[in-house]
């Protein structure tokens, strides 16, 4: 397997996706991995994807006359990791697994991390922040709620009042984040939260 530099990032060539659920492909062992977060082990899923990996690169290697795949018969894998115990931590446990997979390249990887209630909150905001430390939003002059310096036309007034949060130093508007007048008066006497930090 080769891994070249894209955008910055590496970038695994064997590492693909079926459908909704994330699955690998190791060249070099001919196994492909099919994980799910709601399954801590998933060869049923893992075999099925080989017999359907292995036709396909049969079919592509016929019809492109490569020949790179036709001796390669591939077999489904199983990679142990820890499973969603909710209903809302997919998509953060879908990242940790890439995370580690690309960690421990080529190598299989040792999945331990915790999948528990405040382990994903953890989790879901710093990923949260990750992004956007690296987007391109000005920060200290646009809302975090609507990305626009004034609020959209609907729910601007005369005088647009921002609160920042004492957490993660965000800026809303009030309105966006739909705080009345009374509340701005109280929060801006005392530390304040957004609704990702609260």
């Amino acid at each position: 397997m080769e891994q070249e530099e894209h955008g910055g990032h590496p970038s695994i060539s064997a590492i693909t996706k079926w459908r909704h659920n994330n699955g690998g492909l190791q060249k070099d062992s001919g196994t492909v991995y099919v994980l799910d977060p709601a399954l801590s082990n998933n060869i049923k899923a893992s075999k099925k994807a080989a017999a359907k990996m292995t036709a396909y690169l049969t079919m592509r290697d016929k019809t492109l006359k490569t020949g790179a795949w036709t001796s390669k018969v591939l077999k489904g894998g199983a990679m142990i990791h820890p499973t969603q115990t909710d209903g809302c931590s997919r998509g953060v446990i879908v990242v940790m697994m890439a995370r580690a997979i690309m960690a421990d390249y080529p190598n299989l990887p040792v999945m331990d991390f915790s999948t528990s209630k405040e382990n994903m909150e953890q989790e879901r905001r710093q990923m949260a922040l990750e992004i956007l430390e690296v987007s391109e939003m000005d920060q200290q002059n646009t809302c975090s709620m609507c990305a626009a310096f004034r609020p959209p036309e609907k729910r601007r007034k005369a005088q647009t009042n921002w609160i920042c949060c004492d957490t993660c130093d965000r800026w809303f508007h009030t309105s966006c984040i739909t705080m009345n007048e009374k509340d701005f008066d109280v929060a801006k006497n005392k530390d304040w939260f957004c609704c990702l930090c609260d």
